[in-house]
């Protein structure tokens, strides 16, 4: 694929934002590493896999972020905890339809659909 989309909860890491509602309650802020733990394969594959894809000379696939979730400050601030964002091309986090990310990463990549592999817990 020339673009990897991975989501973020469930996927790359647990728990899932909303669960942290008590958080919220108690006005603080999700702690990577502590409240929210990026699931050790997530990291093997950013890692490990993803900068062997490019080991044989061709180019890198694009790598994408694509998460619905109201708690948008939250998936940032941990995106730049767990020091992902300079792994990712395309980071695309609001609420709503997810067509509607990958719509996005389209435009912004220029690949189409059918060369793009999505990473989601959800159907």
């Amino acid at each position: 694929p020339r673009v990897i989309v991975f989501d973020l909860d469930n996927t790359l890491w647990t728990p899932e934002l909303y669960q942290l509602r008590r958080l919220e309650r108690a006005n603080t802020i999700p702690v990577a590493g502590k409240d929210v733990k990026l699931f050790d394969g997530a990291k093997e594959i950013l890692d490990n896999i993803i900068p062997n894809l490019s080991s044989d000379g061709s180019t890198k696939p694009i790598l994408a972020i694509a998460s619905r979730t109201k708690s948008v400050d939250w998936a940032e601030l941990l995106i730049d905890e767990f020091k992902l964002r300079e792994r990712f091309d395309v980071i695309e986090i609001f609420p709503g339809i997810k067509t509607n990310h990958f719509t996005r990463i389209q435009r912004a990549t220029n690949v189409p659909f059918h060369e793009m592999m999505f990473f989601d817990d959800a159907r």
